[in-house]
């Protein structure tokens, strides 16, 4: 019996350590790679893998003032204004997305503009972040949370975490995927009155095309005759007056004889 011979191949110590250098690099790198929600400006983002849009349009004031204002901080004793989407100002705070002012407005603190609007999105939530470099550089950060049974949009504020950095949370249905368009939340599907009119209106459809067909190639008629049940359709509006008649009559009768009592 022979025996079997076995190889080992040893790799260089060198392409070793450029492997191992190369799978380190993967692995750093992945998470940069995974789904994102990529801006459309301060008022949206869509999602690189084609699995919707989020729209804040519909939550955002076009008056010149904040949606949310005077929203108390868990951190800190400010007050916190913020306007999804659209510029506001109060204060001395203008053409801003997010404000910080004392109790009494003596004070304002500019917090972020639209346009410096950042999207990003680490797996769960979407943040948008904010830049104001007016005096000191502040950040601002609004996690916006999906919630599909948030019909009307709520702010919490944490406040000043950390110096010149603030910390927000929007929670709305038009924080989903397609949750919202720019008018308002996405339609949900038909009511039960339209998907009643629909039947109604095919059925009505078919029943005369069909009736008519047969009316026409084996009962031999034509014009107005063709009509399927022709002579029930034509005593119904006798029908129903007579029936609102009898009706009033009755409601008559009633009353006379109440008068009587």
């Amino acid at each position: 019996m022979y025996g079997h011979a076995r190889y080992y191949v040893r790799m260089p110590s060198h392409k070793m350590s450029t492997v191992n250098l190369i799978v380190s690099i993967c692995l750093l790198i992945y998470p940069c790679l995974g789904k994102q929600c990529v801006g459309n400006g301060p008022c949206s983002c869509t999602f690189d893998d084609g699995s919707g849009t989020v729209d804040l349009t519909s939550l955002g004031n076009q008056d010149g003032g904040a949606r949310f204002q005077g929203i108390s901080a868990s951190s800190d004793s400010f007050l916190y204004n913020y306007n999804p989407c659209f510029a506001f100002s109060t204060g001395t705070c203008t053409n801003v997305a997010a404000c910080q002012t004392t109790p009494d407005i003596s004070e304002s603190y500019n917090l972020g503009a639209q346009e410096s609007a950042t999207w990003s999105y680490d797996g769960n939530n979407i943040q948008v972040s904010y830049t104001s470099t007016t005096d000191i550089l502040r950040n601002t950060f609004v996690t916006v949370v999906c919630d599909p049974d948030q019909e009307e949009a709520t702010l919490t504020a944490q406040g000043e975490a950390n110096p010149q950095q603030y910390y927000m949370e929007l929670r709305s249905q038009c924080a989903c995927a397609d949750g919202c368009s720019a008018f308002g939340p996405a339609d949900e599907g038909l009511s039960g009155g339209t998907i009643l009119l629909i039947l109604v209106i095919v059925f009505g459809f078919i029943y005369l095309v069909v009736g008519m067909t047969f009316n026409r190639y084996r009962g031999g008629k034509e014009g107005v005759e063709m009509f399927p049940n022709r002579g029930f359709w034509s005593a119904l509006p006798g029908l129903i007056k007579d029936g609102a008649m009898f009706t009033v009559s009755c409601v008559k009768r009633r009353g006379s004889s109440y008068d009587e009592v």
